[in-house]
């Protein structure tokens, strides 16, 4: 169904907005249902610990990954342990970068 001059995605907020209300439930991500967001949790329940723990260290990896894409286009003729250096300064403090590849 069209509304004129409303999209889907200003309609679908507000209908979870009326659907929480009722049950009470806080979800997530305000782009996720509660249907689907408790789908999740009772997967995430199921899952052994080791399987949560691989997948952290898959998320983690394609994070990395991604993170260095952005830097070789950015930094286009940097070499690979410029471009670690820099992924590794976006998230520790300054003087254990320099330590770790200045050897300071």
């Amino acid at each position: 169904m069209a509304v004129i001059g409303v999209s889907k995605f200003t309609i679908l907020p507000n209908m979870r907005k009326q659907q929480n209300k009722v049950s009470g439930y806080r979800p997530q991500s305000a782009d996720t249902p509660e249907t689907i967001d408790r789908m999740m949790f009772e997967g995430y329940a199921r899952m052994s610990a080791d399987a949560k723990l691989r997948r952290v260290r898959d998320l983690n990896r394609t994070c990395k990954m991604l993170n260095l894409q952005g830097l070789r286009a950015e930094h286009p003729d940097a070499t690979e342990e410029e471009l670690h250096a820099r992924w590794a300064a976006t998230f520790l403090d300054e003087k254990i970068v320099s330590h770790l590849f200045d050897g300071q």
